[in-house]
């Protein structure tokens, strides 16, 4: 048997409605909006120094992300614990398709946004 076939992606749990993950969409949103007008120079001169300071909002934004897919996790793995003390069987609550994306899309901005922060005033 296969170990992803036990697996259960319950859509009432908390998070796992794509309207759940408005919020996440929004930051995202920012997050990126905000690079784009640093990179287009839209605060002001110099680019350079605008340009890294908006890594660290995508730091900011990837850390906010990260927190609160963690916090689902955990969600899935209390509902796990008690859906399985309940019945007596084991079951495992996955994540929605979207709430691992989003997981993926944090681990990036963390990472893109430390190195625009450390080193964006050499690049523009």
């Amino acid at each position: 048997m296969h170990p992803d076939q036990n697996k259960i992606t319950a859509d009432w749990m908390s998070g796992n409605k794509i309207i759940n993950s408005v919020v996440d969409l929004i930051l995202i949103l920012f997050a990126l909006s905000i690079l784009i007008a640093s990179i287009l120079g839209l605060f002001g001169t110099p680019i350079n120094d605008w340009f890294a300071r908006s890594g660290s909002i995508l730091v900011l934004v990837g850390a906010i992300l990260e927190y609160r897919c963690n916090k689902f996790s955990q969600i899935a793995i209390e509902e796990s614990v008690r859906f399985s003390s309940g019945i007596g069987g084991s079951a495992i609550f996955a994540l929605a398709w979207h709430r691992i994306a989003i997981k993926y899309i944090a681990h990036t901005l963390v990472v893109i946004g430390t190195l625009i922060w450390g080193y964006g005033e050499k690049w523009l």
